[in-house]
């Protein structure tokens, strides 16, 4: 019987061009387009796998392996870093692809815009914010967070500036 050779069989997988191009993963697939490779009964990304196999580093050592070439399918090691997941997030943001919800599209919400509007209007006509905080099931420090546009801050502007006109 003859042994079978994990690395082999993965690099068959793997569309192999140019240096610097991308390398990209061949079979099954993650929603998110990520490469699935099973290994050692462990199933995770083809890029970790490629990145543990062209450098010689234990698999289960990584922390991140992150694309810098942004493709999830690549598995070209020219174009895999290792990292943290503070690196990840923050060549997310840089990149602008951090996605970030406000209002009533927040998973946590417990307001909506009209609600927000007449909280900055009666907090800046002098109304206590432990009041506020009772009468809407939020916080003193969650209306305070409101007032000094920490948060809601997308619609807090616009009508503060129309409670300060009316007065």
């Amino acid at each position: 019987m003859q042994k079978i050779n994990t690395e082999e069989v993965f690099w068959e997988r793997v569309d192999i061009k140019g240096a610097d191009d991308c390398w990209e993963w061949k079979a099954k697939r993650y929603p998110y387009g990520y490469g699935a490779f099973k290994y050692k009964g462990k199933q995770c990304g083809a890029h970790r796998y490629a990145y543990a196999f062209a450098n010689g580093v234990p698999e289960e050592s990584l922390g991140v392996v992150r694309h810098t070439c942004d493709n999830p399918p690549c598995c070209n090691p020219r174009h895999l870093v290792n990292g943290t997941y503070a690196d990840n997030n923050q060549d997310m943001i840089a990149k602008g692809r951090g996605v970030t919800v406000h209002g009533e599209l927040h998973g946590m919400c417990k307001l909506n815009e009209k609600q927000v509007r007449d909280i900055i209007d009666r907090e800046a006509m002098g109304e206590k914010q432990r009041v506020l905080a009772a009468e809407y099931g939020v916080s003193p420090p969650y209306i305070s967070s409101i007032a000094r546009k920490k948060y809601w801050k997308h619609i807090g502007a616009a009508v503060t500036s129309v409670a300060a006109e009316s007065k």
